[in-house]
């Protein structure tokens, strides 16, 4: 059983478009569940008019009753909960299926029974549907190289370094839902179903672009430009409470790994992760004092295993205020 599920907020803007590609799909979902999390505009009426589509089409359709919650993850969680299939495609309410999303991702899944979660590329448009010079992936510098090494057993090593899922393009299967529940709420929903899911060895990308990839003002996440002020921040905010959140995000991870089939190799780096943003966090207060500890953690390889941009992030710990 295929199922779909699709979270909205606000959407009325691009809703339709969304909701008229699953419609044109060359393989169509069993089921969809529809998540709303308490919206004031139109999108409620536009779930309740498609819900009768889908039916015509012998799809089954369920909306949730709004959940009020303001949290993108929860709602998430809770509509991926009610969905009853064994393949289950996550949706936003601002994008536009590619025809062949479904039938290509089943496709892989069929054939590729150790596959937990797959994920691809994607067609970025703008807010009138037009194409955009990169690709998702493009935009997200996740090359072809590193495409490839994810999929030869090192995406659990990736993913600790930075997320490179985006939830609009990925597909799970029931197994991966009941090992992530409850969803962490240090985590976006689609980088906790990814690490989870590279730690079982179960994570897959292919190259194809699977949806077009909306960018626009209200995009609850997305691809968000830093600004000049964004980037001293970056910079130069303290430090205050970062590396706590590293490690509560990272202790979660661990604590799964002791109830799951995590393998072993992926439960030993994640402690060393641990261990190394400990370390961070007990970096001395002048920065001229946090140089060596810096260096040393440099030389122990600790940057360039748990950083994407290791001369970046030492950079980072240096200037820093405390």
């Amino acid at each position: 059983m295929i199922s779909v599920a699709l979270c909205t907020y606000n959407g009325e803007k691009f809703l339709t478009a969304q909701l008229e590609s699953i419609k044109r799909q060359t393989l169509l979902p069993d089921e969809i569940i529809f998540g709303d999390d308490g919206s004031t505009d139109n999108t409620l009426s536009l779930l309740t008019e498609y819900k009768v589509h889908f039916e015509e089409l012998g799809i089954k359709t369920s909306i949730l009753p709004p959940s009020g919650a303001a949290h993108i993850v929860t709602n998430f969680e809770r509509t991926l909960q009610a969905t009853q299939g064994g393949i289950i495609f996550l949706s936003d309410q601002d994008d536009v299926w590619h025809e062949d999303r479904i039938s290509q991702s089943v496709f892989m899944l069929e054939n590729n029974p150790e596959v937990l979660l797959l994920h691809g590329d994607a067609e970025l448009i703008d807010k009138h549907g037009h194409k955009l010079p990169q690709t998702l992936f493009e935009k997200l510098k996740y090359s072809h190289l590193l495409q490839n090494e994810a999929n030869s057993g090192v995406a659990f090593d990736l993913l600790l370094q930075r997320n490179l899922v985006t939830g609009a393009t990925a597909v799970i299967r029931r197994e991966l839902l009941s090992d992530s529940i409850p969803f962490s709420q240090h985590w976006l929903h689609d980088e906790w179903l990814a690490i989870i899911a590279a730690a079982k060895n179960g994570y897959f990308v292919v190259q194809d672009e699977l949806i077009s990839y909306r960018l626009h003002d209200d995009n609850s996440v997305g691809l968000q430009k830093r600004s000049i002020r964004g980037l001293l921040a970056f910079f130069f905010a303290s430090r205050r409470g970062r590396y706590e959140q590293l490690i509560d995000r990272l202790s979660e991870v661990e604590i799964l790994a002791q109830h799951k089939d995590f393998k072993n190799d992926h439960v030993e780096k994640l402690r060393r992760a641990i261990q190394f943003n400990i370390s961070r966090k007990s970096y001395p207060k002048q920065r001229l004092f946090r140089f060596p500890q810096i260096w040393k953690q440099a030389e122990n390889g600790n940057y360039r295993d748990f950083s994407a941009r290791p001369v970046v992030e030492m950079l980072r710990d240096f200037l820093q205020s405390a």
